[in-house]
Parts: structure tokens; C-alpha cells; sequence
């Protein structure tokens, strides 16, 4: 069994594994008896998953690597700043950073890629799919097409590429040592 799928089912609370199988992986936990006490549920759950094979382990295994990466301190982090207004007093009562992390996974596919892609490239950005530029501070980054394809198309001939360039604006905020927040736009 993968550790990623053991880490998630061992860390993860019940009512939040259940919503979780039952969401997107039914057919697996039909016979699964979720009144049981918390111990048998994981071990039953643990057995489960060492009798898949193919896509349903394939898929079991990527939603576990995704949610288990975010659950980390910048996980976290980067998730607590796309928590809507309205949705603080729900995101305050969930358990632990495995509840945090699976509550967006089921509730915002969207927001939950955005977190995903702002945690990567915090911790991948020194890779070889990364390149970072830094601009001058405190300049509005243009939103206008014409501006982008031109940034675009020298990206492509500083790397001598070929329309494999995807250029995309973000916006987040992010905390410094002091816990302030400083506004960051990544294209």
C-alpha cells in the first residue's frame, strides 16, 4: 500500500473519510460499516485499499499525494487565504490540516488547484518546470491581452520555444516572518 493512502486514512477524521469515499469513491466502501468504532473503520478501510489494483488505487493514491502535500505549514497557510468570508465559522471547526485540506478538496475543485499551484510553486519554483522573475515592486501587472502575448512571445524566444508558453496571473497574499501580509501578483 502506497504510505501517501496509509498517512491520509490514519490522519484524516472518520466523518471526513466518509464523506470522502462516499463522494467519490462508493462503490469501494459499500460494504464498509461506518458505525464500527474508529479503530476498525481505518484497519477496514487499510485492507480495503491493499486489495486495489489499477485506476481506483491510481486515483485513491493522486487524491491522497495531493492532500497529504497540503497539509504542511505553507499548505496551510495558502489555504487559510482562500477561506470565503462566509465560510470561517465551518473552516474553525474542522480537525485538523487533513480535514482543512479534504474540506476544500470536495468543496472548490477550482480554489482547491489554486492552492495546489500557489504551495508548487513556493516549493518547486527552483526546479526545472519553474523559472522565477522578479519585477520592479509596487507596479500594476497589465491584465490586457495585447501585454501578455508580448510577454508571452519573449519568454518564447529568450528560451527558444515554441508556443509552450502559458502565461497566467495570480494574486495572493502571503505572511512574512512578523505575520504580515504582503500582496504578490505571479504571472
Amino acid at each position: 500500500m502506497s504510505s501517501d493512502i496509509s498517512k491520509f486514512i490514519k490522519n484524516t477524521p472518520l466523518n471526513s473519510l466518509q464523506k470522502y469515499f462516499d463522494v467519490l469513491h462508493r462503490k469501494l466502501v459499500d460494504e464498509l460499516d461506518w458505525t464500527l468504532d474508529e479503530k476498525s473503520i481505518r484497519k477496514s478501510l487499510l485492507n480495503l485499499v491493499d486489495s486495489l489494483k489499477g485506476e481506483s488505487l491510481a486515483l485513491l493514491k493522486s487524491d491522497a499525494e495531493r492532500i497529504n502535500a497540503l497539509t504542511d505549514e505553507l499548505g496551510q497557510s495558502i489555504l487559510k487565504q482562500w477561506i470565503k468570508d462566509e465560510e470561517i465559522e465551518e473552516y474553525s471547526k474542522l480537525e485538523n490540516e487533513f480535514d482543512r485540506t479534504l474540506w476544500m478538496f470536495l468543496k472548490d475543485t477550482e480554489r482547491f488547484l489554486q492552492v495546489e499551484d500557489f504551495w508548487y510553486a513556493d516549493t518547486k519554483r527552483q526546479g526545472q518546470i519553474w523559472e522565477a522573475f522578479s519585477g520592479p515592486e509596487q507596479i500594476t501587472i497589465s491584465r490586457d491581452q495585447i501585454y501578455l502575448e508580448s510577454f508571452k512571445n519573449k519568454l518564447m524566444d529568450l528560451y527558444r520555444i515554441d508556443g509552450k508558453v502559458q502565461v497566467d496571473i495570480y494574486e495572493r497574499y502571503r505572511s512574512d516572518s512578523d505575520d504580515n501580509d504582503n500582496d504578490i501578483e505571479i504571472v
